[in-house]
């Protein structure tokens, strides 16, 4: 749950058994707030042991909760720190495809999840930077030798 500030009327407990009532084997996990669920949310993270708050990124929970996986979260914007399009000037702004090969990598190493946020343009569609970006990397992800693939 991404900014689930405050509670809604539920806790975060009560939205963790609720949730996984419906899908008994969905991981779930609040960015903000009492932390509950299973799974460590990492925006602005990178990859690494589940255990390392190093790879958390500057706001995951830190606190000696049981989590079983943990994700980390990045723009395909870049280091800007944006999460979605913001104006003409960054039209050219995007992570390489080797960068997020190397991210992808250390997700599978470790077993974390990989979050790639692809914002739209102020039209919704996708950038014309980004699905260069996304077709160079599918291709170099599946030029790995299949053992290299999880």
């Amino acid at each position: 749950m991404d900014h689930a500030q405050g509670d809604g009327g539920l806790s975060h407990e009560e939205t963790v058994t609720f949730v996984q009532s419906i899908q008994p084997k969905c991981f779930v996990g609040f960015n903000n707030g009492d932390q509950a669920g299973d799974l460590r949310l990492g925006e602005m993270g990178s990859p690494g042991p589940l255990t390392d708050w190093e790879s958390a990124g500057p706001h995951a929970d830190r606190s000696d909760h049981n989590y079983l996986i943990a994700e980390f979260a990045l723009p395909l914007l870049g280091n800007a720190g944006r999460w979605f399009y913001t104006d003409p000037k960054m039209d050219k702004e995007a992570r390489s495809p080797w960068e997020l090969l190397g991210l992808y990598m250390g997700a599978v190493k470790y077993g974390n999840i990989f979050s790639l946020d692809v914002g739209p343009d102020r039209t919704g569609r996708l950038r014309k930077i980004d699905i260069q970006v996304l077709q160079e990397v599918g291709k170099l992800i599946r030029a790995l030798s299949p053992q290299c693939l999880l």
